[in-house]
């Protein structure tokens, strides 16, 4: 896949509002804060500019989102040549 080697994170937090909190100590590990970037209901931060190296999806518990994300993982661990 064009988009690996890059490591993707997915967290489940209990409130967004507290990962929001962190925003500034994620900035200063290098992660940039993109919002929700195209999923409501999620932050997404990303490490290393135009040569990403890491993805963290963060999720508030019963976001149908995750489920939706680990069985991609899934999918792509028993179709390793896709």
């Amino acid at each position: 896949m064009a988009a690996k080697p890059i490591i993707d994170i997915l967290l489940v937090v209990k409130s967004l509002n507290n990962i929001d909190n962190y925003t500034k100590e994620l900035f200063q590990l290098g992660y940039e804060a993109k919002g929700e970037y195209g999923f409501v209901g999620r932050r997404f931060f990303q490490k290393g500019g135009d040569n990403r190296t890491h993805h963290v999806h963060v999720f508030e518990e019963g976001n149908p989102e995750i489920e939706r994300h680990v069985l991609f993982v899934e999918y792509l661990k028993c179709h390793p040549k896709k």
